[in-house]
């Protein structure tokens, strides 16, 4: 126990680790208070960084972990990601958006392939750009239609001139 006191705090998180049990109570104890956890430590990490480091120990150290608002039962799966290393050559990317091998075969998991500390997969939609795009679109159908209006407006007015002269 004491092992991981001291690997926890090593981890240098902005918020330090809560050791004490009865400090624990307010993380572990459900609202109703007929159901109360154990924990070694309550982490509270600030950012993607700190998670990861979080992450990265409790899967070297075969430690479980439940999110804020768990319950006991709700521990989050590790080990999840398959790291291999393929044929570069050999990987294509799909309709789907997920990148399959070529031939189709299932790769085998590489004990040698490891995650890059310090960074969690983000989302490729840079939502800021999109919403720009779209007003900008939205921009553009609006000035469409306008000038569409305007053409009728002119036909008409053409139209009635030439029936005045004739």
């Amino acid at each position: 126990m004491n092992d991981y006191k001291k690997k926890l705090t090593a981890l240098n998180l902005k918020s330090k680790p809560i050791f004490d049990i009865e400090d624990h109570l307010k993380y572990t104890k459900d609202w109703r208070g007929q159901y109360i956890g154990d924990a070694i430590a309550i982490l509270k990490p600030h950012d993607k960084y700190e998670v990861s480091k979080i992450l990265k120990f409790a899967n070297d150290n075969e430690i479980s972990i439940v999110p804020q608002g768990g319950a006991g039962n709700e521990v989050a799966v590790l080990n999840q990601i398959k790291l291999v290393n393929p044929d570069q050559q050999n990987l294509r990317k799909e309709e789907d958006g997920l990148i399959h091998t070529r031939d189709g075969q299932v790769l085998d998991a590489d004990p040698n392939v490891q995650l890059v500390i310090g960074f969690i997969e983000g989302s490729n939609v840079n939502a800021v750009e999109e919403m720009t795009h779209i007003m900008n679109l939205a921009r553009r159908f609006e000035m469409n239609v306008k000038m569409m209006d305007s053409i009728r407006d002119n036909a008409d007015s053409s139209a009635r001139i030439l029936q005045r002269t004739s």
